[in-house]
């Protein structure tokens, strides 16, 4: 079973699979480092933000193994000790919708009116409750009450979803995945914030699946 949900899945013969495949991480790889710099005042960052290397997640909150994936990076903190911090861009992938994009504007609106900590919180709270693969939260766990629980609450939460500004936030977010070659979720771009070296990992991966292109991406240089 594959790891990752692809944006935009393709049939192929089995004889071109491999070439194709290879194909692909090497463009990937190419394109990686054409993810736009971490911003603290942009992003949505946990973990210590002068953090030498970034974990910049594209996920989708119905990406059933975005779900799988969401304890991984947290476990990388804990072992960098400040060393590595995560942050999330959203990736709703079509087939997802119209729950995925919903989950993702309602999170810039819950960081943008309650801060980055109830971001977090949001973020940790519908993959947790989501039934994943479109299927959105459960009655009583919807955006609106989640929000709601971190001190957003219904009004300002729907006039900031239909705000043109948090809709073009997204919908940056979706461009600089596809400017740095991603094309399915999870894919975790692990970036040197100093030399701007930078790696892709992709698929829900355990710890153990990151670490190498942490240590390198830790010694990359400019």
């Amino acid at each position: 079973m594959p790891r990752w949900t692809e944006r935009l899945p393709g049939k192929r013969s089995a004889s071109s699979r491999p070439r194709r495949t290879r194909k692909r991480q090497a463009q990937l790889q190419a394109m990686a480092k054409s993810a736009r710099a971490v911003d603290g005042k942009r992003d949505h960052v946990r973990g210590t933000l002068s953090a030498e290397v970034s974990l910049i997640e594209y996920t989708d909150f119905e990406c059933p193994f975005c779900k799988r994936f969401h304890g991984t990076p947290k476990a990388l903190l804990d072992r960098y000790q400040g060393r590595v911090n995560w942050v999330v861009r959203n990736f709703p992938l079509p087939f997802h919708d119209p729950a995925a994009r919903k989950e993702a504007l309602a999170g810039e609106c819950v960081a943008r009116l309650g801060g980055n900590d109830a971001y977090w919180k949001y973020a940790d709270a519908v993959f947790a409750n989501t039934k994943s693969n479109g299927g959105g939260l459960p009655e009583g766990r919807s955006v609106e009450n989640l929000a709601a629980t971190l001190g957003v609450k219904g009004a300002a939460l729907a006039t900031c979803m239909n705000d043109e500004a948090t809709i073009k936030r997204l919908e940056e977010d979706i461009a600089d995945g596809n400017a740095a070659g991603v094309s399915g979720t999870p894919t975790t771009v692990v970036r040197n914030n100093t030399t701007g070296a930078a790696e892709a990992v992709v698929g829900a991966l355990p710890a153990g699946g990151l670490e190498p292109a942490i240590e390198r991406m830790l010694k990359a240089k400019p």
